[in-house]
């Protein structure tokens, strides 16, 4: 799921480079990371995990981040921190389905007008149920990859 993450990631980057990304479930932070690496303007990496909020600040001291990647131990999207750097410009959410769908009104509510959404962690046969989820919410279908059984979808945020 992560290397489909960074497929649909590289395509953004060459597209748009976003000024705001967010990275809901960032784990050892390499999403965010890599998105940072690559000139984004800030990233704020979040995940419900201590030890891998350690991981990923490690991470990003390693590769020299400095003060353009935030992390934040937090679960879901609700966080006041999250709210107050909104709106972004690119969510990644690389995290279960059954969490993606949970979220779905969240994340549609942080990511700016013309912007993005990176969903993955979805098995394929999973893929109607997530979609299901994000319809609805000014957020247009753009981009699906699939790998070894495992789904990434790309959504925009309608301009209107």
């Amino acid at each position: 799921t992560t290397k489909g993450c960074l497929e649909a990631l590289s395509l953004e980057l060459k597209r748009r480079m976003p000024r705001r990304v967010l990275d809901i479930g960032t784990g050892s932070g390499v999403l965010a990371l890599a998105a940072v690496k690559a000139g984004a303007g800030f990233a704020l990496g979040t995940d419900l995990d201590f030890d891998s909020i350690r991981i990923a600040r490690e991470n990003a001291k390693n590769n020299h981040a400095g003060r353009r990647l935030k992390l934040l131990h937090a679960r879901g999207a609700g966080h006041a921190a999250i709210r107050a750097a909104a709106p972004y410009d690119l969510v990644l959410a690389n995290i279960l389905a059954k969490s993606l769908v949970g979220l779905a009104p969240e994340i549609a509510k942080l990511v700016r007008t013309g912007g993005r959404v990176i969903l993955s962690g979805l098995l394929t046969h999973q893929e109607p149920q997530v979609k299901s989820a994000y319809s609805g919410r000014g957020l247009a279908l753009v981009g699906r990859r699939r790998l070894n059984g495992w789904s990434t979808l790309t959504y925009a945020r309608s301009v209107s």
